[in-house]
């Protein structure tokens, strides 16, 4: 696969993040989403998890400002 994993894991953390929560349907379908590409699930759900908190940090800071 030419795009990594963890490119993969950011745009869904994106596209998670457009409601601000990390739902079970979500962590359902990142698992699926795995499995289709042949992904480890275990390591997209971790560049997920990465890039929602790289999000919610960025979210937090530009409240701040």
């Amino acid at each position: 696969m030419k795009t990594s994993n963890a490119t993969i894991g950011s745009i869904l953390a994106a596209i998670i993040w457009a409601d601000g929560e990390y739902s079970d349907v979500e962590r359902t379908t990142v698992s699926e989403i795995a499995e289709a590409l042949g992904l480890t699930e275990k390591e997209l759900t971790m560049n997920v998890t990465a890039a929602l908190v790289e999000l919610k940090i960025w979210t937090r800071q530009k409240r701040l400002n």
